[in-house]
Protein backbone atom coordinates (compact mmCIF):
# COMPACT_ATOMS: atom_id res chain seq x y z
CA UNK A 1 0.00 0.00 0.00
CA UNK A 2 1.43 3.26 -0.78
CA UNK A 3 0.31 6.62 -0.13
CA UNK A 4 -0.43 9.48 -2.74
CA UNK A 5 2.21 12.37 -2.31
CA UNK A 6 -0.24 15.20 -3.26
CA UNK A 7 -3.41 14.69 -0.81
CA UNK A 8 -1.94 12.19 1.37
CA UNK A 9 -4.51 9.35 0.76
CA UNK A 10 -3.92 5.73 0.79
CA UNK A 11 -3.28 4.04 -3.06
CA UNK A 12 -3.25 0.50 -4.32
CA UNK A 13 0.34 -0.12 -5.23
CA UNK A 14 -1.42 -1.68 -9.03
CA UNK A 15 -2.76 2.12 -9.47
CA UNK A 16 -0.81 4.93 -11.43
CA UNK A 17 -2.95 7.52 -10.53
CA UNK A 18 -4.50 8.66 -7.29
CA UNK A 19 -8.31 7.83 -7.07
CA UNK A 20 -8.92 10.66 -4.59
CA UNK A 21 -6.95 13.30 -6.86
CA UNK A 22 -6.19 11.92 -9.71
CA UNK A 23 -2.27 12.71 -9.19
CA UNK A 24 0.42 10.73 -10.95
CA UNK A 25 1.94 8.42 -8.06
CA UNK A 26 5.12 7.66 -10.76
CA UNK A 27 5.72 11.46 -10.28
CA UNK A 28 6.48 10.98 -6.79
CA UNK A 29 9.62 8.88 -7.77
CA UNK A 30 11.10 12.23 -9.40
CA UNK A 31 12.86 15.15 -7.05
CA UNK A 32 11.27 18.91 -7.34
CA UNK A 33 13.28 21.06 -10.25
CA UNK A 34 15.81 22.65 -8.64
CA UNK A 35 16.56 20.15 -6.32
CA UNK A 36 19.33 17.36 -6.08
CA UNK A 37 17.99 13.45 -6.31
CA UNK A 38 18.07 12.11 -2.86
CA UNK A 39 20.50 9.56 -2.13
CA UNK A 40 19.42 5.76 -0.89
CA UNK A 41 20.20 7.03 2.29
CA UNK A 42 17.89 10.14 2.26
CA UNK A 43 15.09 8.05 0.99
CA UNK A 44 15.22 5.71 3.66
CA UNK A 45 15.54 8.54 6.10
CA UNK A 46 11.73 10.19 4.32
CA UNK A 47 9.90 6.79 4.41
CA UNK A 48 11.28 6.06 7.79
CA UNK A 49 8.75 7.91 9.47
CA UNK A 50 5.59 7.08 7.91
CA UNK A 51 6.32 3.16 9.02
CA UNK A 52 7.20 4.45 12.20
CA UNK A 53 4.06 6.96 12.51
CA UNK A 54 2.02 3.64 11.25
CA UNK A 55 3.08 1.40 13.73
CA UNK A 56 2.85 4.19 16.65
CA UNK A 57 -0.71 4.31 15.34
CA UNK A 58 -1.60 0.91 15.60
CA UNK A 59 -0.12 0.69 18.75
CA UNK A 60 -1.09 3.42 20.57
CA UNK A 61 -4.61 3.90 19.26
CA UNK A 62 -6.25 5.01 22.55
CA UNK A 63 -4.07 7.79 23.28
CA UNK A 64 -5.06 9.85 19.39
CA UNK A 65 -8.51 9.12 19.58
CA UNK A 66 -8.95 12.26 22.05
CA UNK A 67 -7.65 13.82 18.67
CA UNK A 68 -10.54 12.67 17.21
CA UNK A 69 -13.13 14.48 19.15
CA UNK A 70 -11.61 17.54 18.38
CA UNK A 71 -11.85 17.19 14.61
CA UNK A 72 -8.14 15.81 13.60
CA UNK A 73 -7.39 11.95 12.66
CA UNK A 74 -3.92 10.24 12.62
CA UNK A 75 -3.86 10.78 9.02
CA UNK A 76 -3.92 14.24 9.02
CA UNK A 77 -1.48 14.48 11.87
CA UNK A 78 0.94 12.32 10.02
CA UNK A 79 0.82 13.70 6.99
CA UNK A 80 1.52 17.18 8.77
CA UNK A 81 4.64 15.81 10.05
CA UNK A 82 5.64 14.79 6.66
CA UNK A 83 5.25 17.68 4.90
CA UNK A 84 6.90 19.46 7.70
CA UNK A 85 10.29 17.23 7.44
CA UNK A 86 10.47 17.23 3.58
CA UNK A 87 10.54 20.84 3.48
CA UNK A 88 12.90 20.24 5.94
CA UNK A 89 14.76 18.44 4.37
CA UNK A 90 14.32 20.08 0.76
CA UNK A 91 15.72 23.27 2.78
CA UNK A 92 18.84 21.46 4.24
CA UNK A 93 19.68 19.97 0.59
CA UNK A 94 19.37 24.03 -0.86
CA UNK A 95 21.58 25.47 1.77
CA UNK A 96 24.25 21.93 1.50
CA UNK A 97 23.84 23.18 -2.40
CA UNK A 98 24.36 26.66 -1.57
CA UNK A 99 27.89 25.55 0.14
CA UNK A 100 28.93 23.42 -2.33
CA UNK A 101 29.12 26.05 -4.88
CA UNK A 102 30.69 28.05 -2.73
CA UNK A 103 33.16 25.76 -1.75
CA UNK A 104 33.75 24.94 -5.91
CA UNK A 105 34.29 28.87 -6.30
CA UNK A 106 37.25 28.76 -3.75
CA UNK A 107 38.74 25.81 -5.18
CA UNK A 108 38.59 27.58 -8.51
CA UNK A 109 40.17 30.37 -7.24
CA UNK A 110 42.99 28.44 -5.19
CA UNK A 111 43.86 26.20 -8.21
CA UNK A 112 44.20 29.92 -10.34
CA UNK A 113 46.19 31.21 -7.69
CA UNK A 114 49.01 28.35 -7.89
CA UNK A 115 49.28 28.93 -11.27
CA UNK A 116 50.26 32.58 -10.55
CA UNK A 117 52.50 31.25 -8.13
CA UNK A 118 54.31 28.65 -10.46
CA UNK A 119 54.82 31.56 -13.01
CA UNK A 120 56.92 33.33 -10.56
CA UNK A 121 59.07 30.77 -9.57
CA UNK A 122 62.83 31.73 -11.10
CA UNK A 123 62.70 35.06 -11.12
CA UNK A 124 64.79 37.75 -9.11
CA UNK A 125 65.60 36.38 -6.11
CA UNK A 126 64.95 39.70 -3.74
CA UNK A 127 61.06 39.28 -5.25
CA UNK A 128 61.19 34.99 -5.09
CA UNK A 129 61.14 35.80 -1.15
CA UNK A 130 58.25 37.78 -1.09
CA UNK A 131 56.12 34.93 -3.40
CA UNK A 132 57.24 32.08 -1.61
CA UNK A 133 55.94 33.90 1.30
CA UNK A 134 52.81 34.06 -0.90
CA UNK A 135 52.91 30.44 -1.50
CA UNK A 136 53.09 29.71 1.97
CA UNK A 137 50.34 31.56 3.03
CA UNK A 138 48.38 30.12 -0.68
CA UNK A 139 48.91 26.71 1.00
CA UNK A 140 47.64 27.52 4.24
CA UNK A 141 44.09 28.64 2.90
CA UNK A 142 44.39 25.30 0.39
CA UNK A 143 44.61 23.64 3.91
CA UNK A 144 41.61 25.67 5.38
CA UNK A 145 39.48 25.32 1.93
CA UNK A 146 40.14 21.06 2.59
CA UNK A 147 39.34 21.69 6.09
CA UNK A 148 35.79 23.16 5.21
CA UNK A 149 35.31 20.48 3.07
CA UNK A 150 35.85 17.77 5.71
CA UNK A 151 33.88 19.70 7.93
CA UNK A 152 31.14 20.08 5.50
CA UNK A 153 31.05 16.47 4.46
CA UNK A 154 30.65 15.91 8.19
CA UNK A 155 27.79 17.99 8.52
CA UNK A 156 26.64 16.49 5.72
CA UNK A 157 26.68 13.44 7.40
CA UNK A 158 24.56 14.77 10.69
CA UNK A 159 21.61 15.19 8.46
CA UNK A 160 21.03 11.43 9.56
CA UNK A 161 19.11 13.16 12.69
CA UNK A 162 17.23 15.88 10.60
CA UNK A 163 14.13 15.93 13.30
CA UNK A 164 16.15 16.76 16.88
CA UNK A 165 19.40 18.21 14.76
CA UNK A 166 18.09 20.62 11.84
CA UNK A 167 18.92 23.44 14.00
CA UNK A 168 22.52 22.55 14.51
CA UNK A 169 23.17 21.35 11.17
CA UNK A 170 21.99 25.16 10.13
CA UNK A 171 23.70 26.55 12.20
CA UNK A 172 27.18 24.84 11.51
CA UNK A 173 25.90 24.98 7.52
CA UNK A 174 25.71 28.79 8.29
CA UNK A 175 28.95 29.05 9.78
CA UNK A 176 30.82 27.34 7.46
CA UNK A 177 29.64 29.40 4.76
CA UNK A 178 31.23 32.26 6.87
CA UNK A 179 34.39 30.87 6.44
CA UNK A 180 33.73 30.06 3.04
CA UNK A 181 33.52 33.34 2.11
CA UNK A 182 36.56 34.87 4.62
CA UNK A 183 38.42 32.21 2.75
CA UNK A 184 37.71 33.44 -0.40
CA UNK A 185 38.44 37.08 0.79
CA UNK A 186 41.82 36.11 2.11
CA UNK A 187 42.27 34.39 -1.72
CA UNK A 188 41.36 37.43 -3.51
CA UNK A 189 43.91 39.55 -1.15
CA UNK A 190 46.62 36.96 -2.12
CA UNK A 191 45.88 37.78 -5.93
CA UNK A 192 46.25 41.46 -5.24
CA UNK A 193 49.54 40.29 -3.24
CA UNK A 194 50.82 38.46 -6.18
CA UNK A 195 49.93 41.53 -8.84
CA UNK A 196 51.82 44.08 -6.69
CA UNK A 197 54.72 41.26 -6.64
CA UNK A 198 54.62 40.91 -9.90
CA UNK A 199 54.48 44.34 -10.52
CA UNK A 200 57.71 45.30 -8.74
CA UNK A 201 59.82 41.80 -10.46
CA UNK A 202 58.82 43.89 -13.51
CA UNK A 203 60.30 47.33 -12.49
CA UNK A 204 63.52 45.18 -11.42
CA UNK A 205 63.53 43.48 -14.18
CA UNK A 206 63.04 46.74 -16.66
CA UNK A 207 65.71 48.81 -14.24
CA UNK A 208 68.11 45.41 -15.13
CA UNK A 209 67.85 45.65 -18.56
CA UNK A 210 68.39 49.50 -18.59
CA UNK A 211 71.40 48.67 -16.23
CA UNK A 212 72.57 46.26 -18.94
CA UNK A 213 71.71 48.32 -21.90
CA UNK A 214 73.89 51.58 -20.62
CA UNK A 215 76.84 48.64 -19.49
CA UNK A 216 76.85 47.49 -23.16
CA UNK A 217 76.96 51.40 -24.45
CA UNK A 218 79.63 51.86 -21.91
CA UNK A 219 81.63 49.00 -23.08
CA UNK A 220 81.26 50.15 -27.07
CA UNK A 221 82.14 53.76 -25.51
CA UNK A 222 85.45 52.47 -23.75
CA UNK A 223 86.92 50.28 -26.41
CA UNK A 224 86.32 53.33 -28.62
CA UNK A 225 88.23 55.39 -26.40
CA UNK A 226 91.08 53.06 -26.14
CA UNK A 227 91.34 52.79 -29.92
CA UNK A 228 91.06 56.47 -29.62
CA UNK A 229 94.03 56.94 -27.26
CA UNK A 230 96.16 54.24 -29.20
CA UNK A 231 96.23 55.85 -32.61
CA UNK A 232 96.93 59.26 -30.32
CA UNK A 233 99.57 58.01 -28.26
CA UNK A 234 101.13 56.64 -31.60
CA UNK A 235 100.37 59.40 -34.13
CA UNK A 236 102.40 59.26 -37.69
CA UNK A 237 103.05 61.02 -41.04
CA UNK A 238 100.90 61.12 -43.48
CA UNK A 239 101.54 58.09 -46.53
CA UNK A 240 100.38 60.00 -49.72
CA UNK A 241 99.15 63.56 -50.58
CA UNK A 242 95.67 62.53 -51.29
CA UNK A 243 95.36 60.87 -47.64
CA UNK A 244 96.30 64.70 -46.41
CA UNK A 245 93.71 66.28 -48.62
CA UNK A 246 91.16 63.53 -47.67
CA UNK A 247 91.84 64.28 -44.07
CA UNK A 248 91.21 67.87 -44.34
CA UNK A 249 88.32 67.57 -46.13
CA UNK A 250 86.58 65.80 -43.11
CA UNK A 251 88.06 68.04 -40.46
CA UNK A 252 85.82 71.04 -39.81
CA UNK A 253 88.26 73.54 -38.37
CA UNK A 254 87.92 75.70 -41.24
CA UNK A 255 83.88 75.37 -41.16
CA UNK A 256 82.60 75.38 -38.03
CA UNK A 257 81.21 78.67 -36.70
CA UNK A 258 82.08 78.47 -33.21
CA UNK A 259 85.85 78.62 -34.61
CA UNK A 260 84.53 81.61 -36.88
CA UNK A 261 85.81 84.29 -34.68
CA UNK A 262 89.48 82.61 -33.89
CA UNK A 263 92.75 83.95 -35.07
CA UNK A 264 94.91 81.62 -37.73
CA UNK A 265 97.21 80.93 -35.04
CA UNK A 266 94.01 79.34 -32.91
CA UNK A 267 92.95 77.67 -35.76
CA UNK A 268 96.57 76.38 -36.56
CA UNK A 269 96.68 74.74 -32.79
CA UNK A 270 93.63 73.42 -33.14
CA UNK A 271 94.32 71.36 -36.61
CA UNK A 272 97.36 70.37 -34.87
CA UNK A 273 94.78 68.39 -32.34
CA UNK A 274 92.37 66.75 -34.43
CA UNK A 275 95.19 65.67 -36.72
CA UNK A 276 96.51 63.81 -33.14
CA UNK A 277 92.86 62.72 -32.14
CA UNK A 278 92.90 61.05 -35.50
CA UNK A 279 96.50 59.81 -35.38
CA UNK A 280 98.26 62.13 -37.87
CA UNK A 281 101.39 64.55 -37.04
CA UNK A 282 100.53 68.04 -38.49
CA UNK A 283 102.40 70.44 -35.83
CA UNK A 284 101.56 73.95 -36.14
CA UNK A 285 104.37 76.52 -37.02
CA UNK A 286 104.09 79.87 -35.67
CA UNK A 287 106.53 82.72 -36.83
CA UNK A 288 106.57 86.42 -36.98
CA UNK A 289 108.64 89.95 -38.38
CA UNK A 290 108.23 93.66 -38.35
CA UNK A 291 105.16 93.68 -40.24
CA UNK A 292 103.33 90.58 -38.62
CA UNK A 293 102.64 87.40 -37.06
CA UNK A 294 101.79 84.29 -39.31
CA UNK A 295 100.91 80.44 -38.95
CA UNK A 296 100.92 77.05 -40.63
CA UNK A 297 100.68 73.80 -40.11
CA UNK A 298 103.45 71.64 -41.73
CA UNK A 299 102.49 68.00 -43.13
CA UNK A 300 105.57 65.52 -44.45
CA UNK A 301 104.61 63.34 -47.06
CA UNK A 302 107.68 60.94 -47.99
CA UNK A 303 110.33 63.30 -48.39
CA UNK A 304 107.97 66.30 -48.95
CA UNK A 305 106.88 68.92 -46.70
CA UNK A 306 103.29 70.69 -47.40
CA UNK A 307 102.15 73.86 -46.29
CA UNK A 308 98.40 73.75 -44.80
CA UNK A 309 96.54 77.22 -43.95
CA UNK A 310 94.17 76.13 -41.19
CA UNK A 311 91.61 78.87 -41.78
CA UNK A 312 90.95 77.45 -45.84
CA UNK A 313 92.60 74.06 -45.92
CA UNK A 314 94.88 75.04 -48.51
CA UNK A 315 97.44 73.33 -49.25
CA UNK A 316 100.62 74.62 -50.64
CA UNK A 317 104.20 72.82 -51.91
CA UNK A 318 106.58 73.42 -49.32
CA UNK A 319 110.01 71.65 -50.00
CA UNK A 320 111.55 68.52 -51.15
CA UNK A 321 114.02 66.98 -48.98
CA UNK A 322 117.72 65.63 -50.36
CA UNK A 323 117.23 62.64 -48.71
CA UNK A 324 113.75 60.49 -47.52
CA UNK A 325 113.28 61.55 -43.79
CA UNK A 326 113.46 58.27 -41.53
CA UNK A 327 109.97 57.50 -39.83
CA UNK A 328 109.74 57.37 -35.77
CA UNK A 329 109.17 53.07 -34.90
CA UNK A 330 105.80 52.88 -33.95
CA UNK A 331 104.29 52.20 -31.13
CA UNK A 332 107.44 54.12 -29.39
CA UNK A 333 109.42 52.18 -26.84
Amino acid sequence: MRFCWNCGSQVEDSLKFCDKCGANMAAASQPPAGQPAPMPADIAKQEQPASVAHVSSAREEPRIKPAKASGLNRNTIFYAVTAVLVVALIALGVFYGQGVGKLNKANTHVTELTANVTSLEGQLTAAQASVTDLQTQLDAEKATAADLQTQLTAAKGQVTSLTSDLATANGKVTSLTSDLSTANTKVTSLTSDLTIANGKVATIQASLDKANADLAAALVTNTTQAATLRTVQDPRHFTSYAELANFLAQDDTNTNPAYSALQPSNKAYILQIKALRAGFLLPASIWWDSTGIYSQNLAIVGATIYEVYAPTDAIYYGTTFSYTPALHPLPLP
